[in-house]
């Protein structure tokens, strides 16, 4: 009896490691390589990734070496230093899904975002992985059938959002054909360089 007991206690010791151990590992940061840019409406209303830029007044993603495309996210004074100085490598930890990805340079709780409902225009960012930037395009239609990509949101005063959430509530977005006028409801998170809305 006091041998199964031992087995027991001790088989429990062993997931509660494992359990630590797997907690531990997606808690900590990773190092992405690729190219940082920076996805802004200019002045005659068109959305461009741009790898030159000494300002952002959009999003910054990371083109990734490794096949995925990452919104940026991190504070204000973070934005500012990768806009004067962008990298080959951003570090912090990675959530999302493939067709969006977000790689938090600072703790983020999504739940402390503002609840808003934002209006405009779905642009999606289709990754060319050898030139290390996007081709912003506005569907005419859905877009789930396309290689994995990632998502933007404009309003008519230009300001950017990066689109994060589920994977159901992304696929949900892909899979409807409007692309202008179209509203959607969540929560916004960031600063200047890293709006982010989390749909719902």
């Amino acid at each position: 009896m006091k041998k199964a007991n031992l087995a027991a206690l001790s088989l429990i010791a062993s997931l509660v490691f494992v359990i630590l151990l797997a907690s531990s590992s997606f808690a900590a940061k990773q190092d992405v390589e690729g190219n940082v840019i920076c996805v802004e409406v200019d002045e005659k209303g068109n959305v461009n990734g741009m790898d030159q830029f000494t300002e952002c007044d959009g999003v910054f993603m990371v083109v990734g070496k490794d096949g995925k495309l990452y919104t940026v996210y991190g504070t204000e004074e973070q934005m500012k230093m990768m806009a004067k100085s962008p990298k080959k490598k951003v570090s912090g930890q990675v959530g999302g899904s493939q067709r969006a990805w977000v790689i938090y340079g600072s703790p983020l709780d999504i739940q402390k975002g503002t609840d808003q409902t934002v209006t405009g225009t779905i642009v999606c960012l289709l990754p060319s992985y050898e030139k290390g930037n996007v081709t912003p395009v506005v569907s005419t239609g859905p877009c789930n059938e396309a290689t994995p990509h990632a998502h933007v949101i404009y309003t008519k005063d230009g300001q950017v959002y990066a689109l994060s959430g589920s994977e159901a509530a992304i696929s949900s977005i892909e899979k409807n054909p409007q692309r202008t006028n179209v509203t959607l409801s969540g929560k916004v998170v960031g600063n200047q360089g890293a709006w982010i809305l989390y749909v719902e």
